[in-house]
C-alpha cells in the first residue's frame, strides 16, 4: 500500500484553520503538482493531515514528526515522538512557535517549532486514543481522549507554561463533572472560546 503526501499549488491548510477562497481544481490544467512525498507504508503509519505553518508542512507518520518545505517537499527536520498518533486521524496543532502532537495512549507531546526538540510530554492517567484536535488558548491546551463505548476517558486542560509536567495544572474528569470544570475555565480564560469534542461511536 503506497501512502503519499501530495501538495498542489492551489491547496493550503493553515495552522489557524483559516478558510481560504481557492476554487477546487476540476482538471489537470487547473492544478500544478508541487511534489509527491512518500511517508509510511500502510494505514498504521500513514501521514496525518498536514498543517501549514511559516512556509512548512508539519506531519506525523509513525513515531516521526516531520517539518517539510512546502515548496519542494524536502524534509527539513524530523524528530522522534514518544508514541504514534491514533491512526493519523488528527493533525498537530501549531501555536506561538510550539507544535502540539496528539498521540496514542492518552499522550500529548510538545515540540519547539524551530529546533524540533521536545519540550514536554503529558500522559493521561486513563490513556485512550487522541481523536480530538488540540485547542490552545491563554496558556492552556484543551483536548480529549477515547477508549471505547464502555470505558471512561478524560477531557483535559493542560498548562503549557509549566514544562514540568509533574506539577501540571490539570483539570480532567468524566461525564458531567468535566462540564462544570470546563465552564469555569472558559469563563476565566476566554468567554468566546468554543470547543467541539469528537469521539468514535459504534452502531
Amino acid at each position: 500500500m503506497l501512502v503519499v503526501l501530495i501538495a498542489f499549488a492551489c491547496c493550503f491548510v493553515t495552522a489557524s484553520a483559516e478558510t481560504v477562497d481557492f476554487r477546487t481544481p476540476t482538471s489537470t490544467e487547473q492544478a500544478n503538482l508541487r511534489f509527491a512525498l512518500r511517508l509510511g507504508t500502510s494505514y498504521r503509519d500513514a501521514p496525518s493531515p498536514p498543517v501549514f505553518a511559516d512556509g512548512y508542512l508539519v506531519v506525523m507518520s509513525g513515531k516521526t514528526l516531520y517539518k517539510i518545505d512546502a515548496e519542494n517537499g524536502k524534509i527539513i527536520k524530523q524528530a522522534e515522538m514518544s508514541e504514534t498518533p491514533s491512526f493519523s486521524y488528527t493533525p498537530v496543532t501549531y501555536s506561538d512557535g510550539v507544535i502540539y502532537c496528539p498521540l496514542d495512549n492518552g499522550i500529548v507531546q510538545a515540540f519547539d517549532f524551530k529546533t524540533f526538540k521536545s519540550k514536554w510530554v503529558y500522559k493521561d492517567a486513563l490513556g485512550g486514543q487522541s481523536l480530538t484536535g488540540i485547542v490552545v488558548s491563554d496558556g492552556k491546551a484543551y483536548t480529549g481522549f477515547w477508549n471505547n463505548e464502555t470505558e471512561k476517558a478524560n477531557y483535559v486542560c493542560i498548562s503549557i507554561k509549566d514544562e514540568d509536567k509533574k506539577s501540571i495544572d490539570l483539570m480532567s474528569s468524566s461525564k458531567g463533572q468535566f462540564v462544570e470544570i470546563f465552564k469555569k475555565e472558559i469563563e476565566l480564560y476566554k468567554p468566546d472560546l468554543i470547543l467541539l469534542m469528537g469521539a468514535e461511536v459504534a452502531n
